[in-house]
């Protein structure tokens, strides 16, 4: 038995949530792009994300603009999905010049 794909990035996305460091400031999520199924996931199957923020800089209104690239892989160190996000983050006064 196989997991599904969306399934896999909704397990990748949770892992990043647990880790609390984007939920107090995050505004909302712009988009989804460049997803790639690369392997299918197993039942059974340990999954880790690795991400990395591919881009950021502030909007005309204040926010900052942040896009992440997931790099999901099983147990094996195979690349099982791979995605980029796109998110609106408030900025803290000490982000502000």
């Amino acid at each position: 038995m196989i997991s599904s794909g969306f399934h896999t990035l909704a397990v990748a996305w949770r892992l990043l949530l647990d880790l609390d460091v984007v939920a107090a400031d995050g505004r909302g999520g712009i988009g989804l792009d460049d997803v790639a199924w690369v392997r299918p996931v197993y039942a059974g199957d340990a999954v880790r994300a690795f991400v990395t923020v591919s881009e950021h800089r502030v909007t005309r209104k204040g926010n900052g603009f942040v896009r992440l690239r997931f790099d999901v892989r099983n147990q094996r160190d195979e690349q099982v999905l791979a995605f980029s996000s796109t998110g609106l983050f408030a900025r803290t006064e000490a982000d502000r010049p």
